[in-house]
């Protein structure tokens, strides 16, 4: 209680997340086991911002989606259209970190609490 997770499971998991699509790289890894059945993990990690923006493009009529940003005739409806895409964007971002934070404690149901951070 109170040390690091094994290292080879450790590496394990880092692996498991570097093989994602959506991962470029898994960074400031650190784990406290504080119980036989209860582990925290913790990373940062560093998308691939191409990979998430086509998740969120997949979702999407473009051609609806081009038609309306072709109908924008200010700075203000510009600025309105942008924030609603990136908001769209950042939840879809959010819905990722959800995804791999699931697989782990799918894996290693012991990984109770998991955070992982956006680099």
């Amino acid at each position: 209680i109170g040390r690091a997770m094994d290292q080879a499971k450790q590496r394990a998991i880092v692996d498991m997340l570097e093989r994602e699509r959506s991962v470029m790289s898994v960074n400031d890894v650190k784990t406290m086991v504080e119980g036989p059945s209860y582990v925290r993990f913790k990373a940062e990690i560093f998308f691939d911002t191409e990979t998430i923006t086509q998740s969120y493009l997949g979702n999407l009529d473009t051609a609806s989606l081009l038609q309306e940003a072709r109908a924008l005739t200010s700075e203000a409806e510009l600025e309105s259209f942008m924030k609603e895409q990136n908001t769209h964007l950042i939840d879809t971002l959010a819905l990722e970190v959800d995804r791999l934070e699931y697989l782990i404690k799918r894996k290693y149901p012991e990984i109770r609490h998991v955070d992982l951070e956006l680099l």
